[in-house]
């Protein structure tokens, strides 16, 4: 896998990068979630 990404898919490339951060924003707000619900409950 190299990281040269020019003309070639990089539409594609940057949809998923977009959907792995999403992806990862998720899992941190839901982890976050959970350990206040926790600390608080």
């Amino acid at each position: 896998m190299t990281r040269s990404g020019g003309a070639r898919g990089s539409r594609a490339e940057r949809r998923r990068r977009l959907v792995a951060m999403v992806l990862v924003f998720g899992m941190v707000l839901a982890a976050a979630a959970t350990i206040i619900s926790l600390t608080l409950g």
